[in-house]
Order: C-alpha cells, then structure tokens, then sequence
C-alpha cells in the first residue's frame, strides 16, 4: 500500500515539477498538449501541488521508516503456502531446527504427510534438510543445522 502511494506521489510530484520548470516554454507545450496548457493555467497552484508531492513522499518514507519488519513466516503466508505448509513453518520458526519425527508428533500428523510437505518445502527452498540418524533435521533456510 505505502509502495503504491509512494509511486503516486512520485509521478505527480516530477510531472508537476516538470511543467513549472518548463514554464518558459509553456505557450509551444499549449499548443499540443491539452495537459500541460490545464496545469500551465493553474499558475501558482502548482508550486502548491509540488511542495504536497514533496510532503507527502517524506510522510510516507518516515512511515515506511518505522513500520516493523515482517518477520519471515508473515512473509510466508503470502507466496501460496498451503495449510499444513504454514504450520510447519511457524512450528519452525518458533522452536527452532527439529526433526521430521519431531515435526509430525507436534502437528498430529503421520510422518508420511510430515516428509511430504518438508520435501515440498525443502523443494521451494524455504527449508533445508540433513541427515540425522533414520531422520532428518529440518530448520529454516538461512538458520544452520
């Protein structure tokens, strides 16, 4: 969302800066460009429209500033994981590397279903896998095993 009013405020704040600075030439721009001879009429106004484009990017910068970062599993929950996948993740997240024996008797499901979805995982690069004994150990790419 602040990316988008963040793009806005950009365009309209150079396209507005662009014609009051081409002011010299604005009766040549009049003639072809029905934009540029409404803005061009506006006079003062659009040193208004120019200082709010300027506010309002600083605004959105300074929110943007102290907004908190998402952690990685709120991230997560927007690339299309499926149910069981986002309870492997958070329970991952949250208790660190464990086995997929582990993993299964946490989520109450059988260690078929659990080497599934870690092997989907593991396969979107979300996780990675090591041997462990007749398991693996699974954590969260980036966190070592």
């Amino acid at each position: 969302m602040l990316l988008a009013l963040t793009a806005v405020l950009a365009v309209v704040t150079v396209f507005t800066s662009a014609v009051l600075f081409s002011r010299p030439a604005a009766p040549a721009m009049m003639g072809w460009c029905p934009m540029c001879h409404g803005m061009v009429s506006l006079g003062p106004l659009i040193g208004v429209v120019v200082a709010l484009g300027v506010v309002g990017l600083a605004v959105v910068l300074v929110l943007e500033l102290r907004s908190p970062a998402k952690t990685s599993v709120d991230a997560l929950n927007h690339i299309g994981l499926l149910e069981e996948e986002r309870r492997v993740v958070r329970l991952l997240s949250s208790r660190g590397p464990m086995t997929q024996r582990d993993i299964a008797r946490e989520l109450g499901i059988s260690r078929v279903k659990a080497h599934r979805v870690i092997r989907q995982l593991e396969r979107r690069g979300i996780v990675v896998t090591a041997p462990y004994g007749n398991t693996k150990l699974v954590s969260l790419r980036g966190v070592n095993v």
